[in-house]
């Protein structure tokens, strides 16, 4: 959830797309809100194969409605 720079990413310049595996053919949803865990250490991301804490969570602006190509995780 962060730029090239290392900057996050605000909500209004994500987009998740449900419904595929390809953005091209998914359904565009707005994210309102990202909630990173707060012991997720961006510097040592991918070090090492450290991946601890790397998880986040999105709030979209329409609940999702499960279908056969769109399901829980």
């Amino acid at each position: 959830m962060f730029d090239d720079a290392g900057l996050q990413l605000e909500p209004p310049n994500v987009k998740v797309y449900v419904g595929t595996l390809r953005s091209a053919k998914g359904r565009a949803r707005d994210v309102t809100e990202i909630h990173i865990h707060r012991r997720y250490n961006q510097t040592n991301a991918g070090d090492n194969n450290n991946y601890a804490y790397d998880i986040a969570l999105l709030r979209l602006k329409e609940t999702l409605i499960y279908s056969d190509t769109i399901r829980s995780g």
